[in-house]
């Protein structure tokens, strides 16, 4: 049987951006041409985080917004492997958006690429889907 082609094949080679942090940091994710072998140009992930050493802030505050990114990154990935095209993607990720963090990780342990999609659309609502179910009853 073919794999079938998820919305992560299309946008894992991408740039991206990620907000972490009580000050809600930005930070960038790009690749880098780091070297050359044999003829082929091999790049790498960079993540481009906006303080440095020495700059005042705290180490409490680089590491949650640290934590708060690799999340960000890591729900990401698990959402589009799940999906097929940018609106599931987007429908899912509403349905996940107040997901706490270990639920979330227990969830996508459990729950692998498309089954974790039927899993979340079978037990979590949008807040339309909660709206008209809490009227009609």
């Amino acid at each position: 049987m073919k794999n079938q082609k998820t919305y992560w094949d299309e946008t894992k080679n991408n740039p991206a951006h990620y907000y972490g942090g009580n000050q809600g940091w930005e930070v960038h994710l790009r690749r880098e041409f780091a070297y050359t072998c044999k003829g082929k140009d091999i790049e790498r992930w960079v993540w481009e985080w906006p303080f440095r050493t020495g700059d005042g802030v705290s180490k409490e505050e680089k590491a949650l917004c640290r934590k708060e990114v690799k999340f960000a990154r890591f729900k990401d990935m698990i959402i589009s492997k799940a999906v097929t095209n940018r609106t599931d993607y987007c429908d899912l990720h509403n349905r996940c958006k107040d997901i706490s963090e270990d639920e979330f990780r227990k969830i996508a342990k459990i729950n692998k690429g498309f089954s974790f999609k039927t899993y979340i659309e079978t037990n979590y609502l949008t807040y339309s889907e909660a709206f008209a179910s809490f009227w009609r009853g």
